[in-house]
């Protein structure tokens, strides 16, 4: 019997009753205790939830919004879910049950255990979708965080990055504290946000990799650099291009993929030269060295140069996640556009959404991965800029494209900056490399540090590029990082659908 069949058979021999549904769970699965440790804590999270949404006395449909952003389920189950919702969200008294029983529930028995953190940050995500944490809502959380036997600074940490104060600590985004042994945040950042919740199968393949309100808008299933397709046999030739839309222009600097290699990212830049004629002429000389594998002109035309099977001299120096050969396992976009020198003209939206067919077509093919779209400055901080903070990143998310969540609003309270030190710093580094940048983790806020960060920030938070680690830009990293392992916005609580 699947999860959702359990859940249908419990809300259907239940009455009005909440305690109902749990007498239930505790019956009929009486000599399957697997399941029913699944069961009841999928009902204790929807439980839980729909009272969190009540504690200040009502329920809107921003808080019902926010429970679905953070619980996942069939669209065939939504009535049952619905039916469970609406039971437990009549009042709030007896939440701390239901709280008792996910601890309970969770296997690790330990303090501050990183699935319970994940419930507590999913609840915030619910309290504060109506524009504020209230005091009874804040209270409930409270009370909550002690069941689950969660310490202040933990508690404070999550609540840091849902309470936007002037007087946010990045310390408490960072989750960490001075006093801290650099050993022990090393080891615990890339494992403690990315918990999977009990039963969840590892290794199962997770729908909704881009979030349905953000898929194409045509009636073409999702392409979306899933990369659960297989590449098609299509290949250039003398006649053709890979991209059925594009039209050949040849450029000879090209050559062979190192050791074989198949593309698995996509590098944009812009041109930076003052007409895309004369950019697509020197991409095509031979004595320029430089190529790309498209060319998007204003207009959305796109021209191929190199074909995708072959390394085409665009990325230069370089590193993402170790890798330092990035032409060799990327394909190269330049985008006509001035750029930093011709004063940041925009994109006209006819080359933008060039730019993201093109992307979806490649990804699809090659099976490129969303957070594997990148700029020309993600992979060279230093001394790339391009295709700068004017490009609009956030559009090409909503076409299926990259990597993207709301950048955090920039705001007052503490920052790092070039010349301090310490194991902030470390852990802030240790973020950055964890998401591919090219940073060494030193303590020691640098130069290369500060042109990550500046990158980083031309990428995720347009808003203000300058180099200085404040709350917005750590906050909009730490909710990307997150977002690696869990695709939609926030957090979503998947389970078994067989």
């Amino acid at each position: 019997m699947s999860f959702w069949d359990s859940l249908l058979k419990i809300v259907t021999t239940t009455g009005n009753a909440l305690t109902g549904v749990v007498e239930a769970v505790r019956t009929l699965f009486e000599g399957d205790p697997e399941t029913r440790r699944k069961v009841a804590f999928s009902v204790a999270m929807i439980a839980l939830s729909a009272k969190m949404a009540k504690a200040d006395g009502i329920v809107n449909e921003a808080e019902v919004s926010a429970f679905r952003d953070i619980f996942k389920f069939p669209a065939d189950q939504a009535k049952n879910v619905a039916r469970l919702y609406n039971l437990a969200r009549q009042d709030v008294a007896g939440y701390e049950a239901y709280a008792e029983k996910m601890a309970s529930l969770c296997s690790s028995c330990e303090r501050n255990c990183p699935i319970l953190e994940d419930i507590v940050d999913g609840l915030f995500h619910i309290a504060k979708s109506d524009g504020a944490v209230h005091e009874k809502e804040l209270t409930f959380l409270r009370r909550v965080a002690e069941i689950f036997r969660m310490d202040d600074e933990h508690f404070g940490c999550i609540m840091a990055r849902h309470v936007h104060g002037d007087d946010r600590d990045p310390y408490q985004v960072l989750g960490v504290s001075p006093k801290d042994d650099f050993s022990a945040i090393s080891q615990a950042l890339p494992r403690s946000r990315f918990r999977e919740p009990p039963g969840h199968a590892r290794g199962a393949r997770r729908a909704g990799r881009i979030p349905r309100d953000r898929q194409r808008s045509h009636g073409r299933a999702q392409r979306g650099l899933r990369g659960d397709r297989k590449r098609t046999s299509r290949r250039m030739t003398s006649e053709t291009c890979d991209f059925p839309g594009a039209h050949l222009v040849p450029s000879p600097n090209h050559g062979e993929r190192a050791g074989g290699r198949r593309p698995d990212m996509i590098i944009l830049h812009y041109t930076g030269m003052e007409t895309a004629a004369s950019a697509l002429d020197w991409l095509c000389r031979e004595e320029s060295q430089v190529s790309c594998h498209y060319f998007v002109d204003e207009e959305g035309r796109i021209a191929q140069l190199v074909p995708e099977e072959r390394r085409a001299w665009h990325a230069g120096k370089g590193v993402w996640k170790g890798e330092t050969d990035i032409n060799s396992c990327s394909i190269g976009i330049e985008i006509a556009n001035a750029g930093h020198p011709g004063g940041l003209p925009d994109f006209p939206e006819a080359q933008i959404e060039a730019v993201a067919e093109l992307c979806l077509d490649c990804g699809e093919r090659w099976q490129i991965t969303p957070e594997r779209v990148l700029a020309h400055s993600d992979i060279a901080p230093i001394c790339k800029v391009d295709p700068g903070e004017n490009f609009p990143w956030d559009v090409l998310f909503r076409r299926g494209v990259g990597h993207w969540v709301e950048p955090a609003p920039v705001r007052g309270g503490r920052f790092f900056q070039r010349g301090d030190s310490g194991q902030p710093v470390e852990a802030l580094q240790s973020m950055l490399l964890l998401y591919g940048y090219g940073v060494e983790i030193t303590g020691d806020f640098c130069a290369r540090t500060e042109g990550v960060v500046a990158a980083f920030q031309r990428h995720f938070r347009q808003s203000r590029v300058d180099g200085i680690a404040d709350v917005s830009t750590i906050d909009t990293l730490h909710r990307l990082l997150r977002h690696c392992r869990f695709p939609t916005p926030d957090r979503r609580f998947l389970f078994p659908l067989n």
